[in-house]
């Protein structure tokens, strides 16, 4: 893959199955991606279009002009301070309570806080993450929690407690 070779966020992957919501977004015809914060489309040497952002032998760049941003709402501002896999921190700035959109997938699992208050995640536009927000300035958090990983961390501390009392009653007999 080329982006995990060069550390570059993309769209493509190996994986085996894809969220509905990212289908449904992508066959709305176009939108998902300018949604989903897709800046740079990456394309052969041969492509037609004209105008590349960068272009070599073998590739050329294309910028995206309608690439929403990382994390957005509507008359405010919201700025991405922190990104990784399983955290994003955005400072929001709202003239009035308003809806703060990532450029993410809504998927079970995430928790979000707002100034470390626990909140709601919504889907929105068909298929992002939602959070609604105050006026003023605002910290956000959203977080990968999954129950599921918990439970099954739990699930193997019990398991393994009771692997060592079962040896310790057998090696007294």
């Amino acid at each position: 893959n080329f982006g995990d070779a060069y550390g570059i966020e993309t769209l493509n992957g190996g994986a085996v199955t894809l969220a509905s919501n990212y289908m449904d977004l992508m066959s709305q015809g176009g939108p998902g991606i300018d949604l989903l914060n897709v800046r740079y489309f990456l394309k052969p040497a041969s492509a037609a279009e004209r105008n590349p952002v960068y272009a070599d032998a073998n590739w050329k760049i294309y910028q995206n002009p309608g690439a929403r941003p990382r994390a957005w709402i509507d008359n405010g501002n919201a700025s991405v301070e922190e990104h990784s896999a399983r955290h994003i921190a955005v400072k929001v700035q709202a003239p009035s309570k308003g809806v703060l959109v990532l450029s993410e997938l809504f998927y079970p699992g995430w928790e979000a806080r707002v100034n470390g208050t626990p909140v709601r995640i919504d889907e929105v536009n068909g298929g992002l993450r939602g959070i609604a927000v105050p006026a003023g300035e605002s910290r956000v958090t959203v977080d990968y929690s999954p129950q599921t990983v918990r439970l099954g961390g739990i699930l193997s501390g019990l398991t393994f407690a009771l692997t060592l009392l079962a040896s310790a009653i057998w090696l007294r007999r």
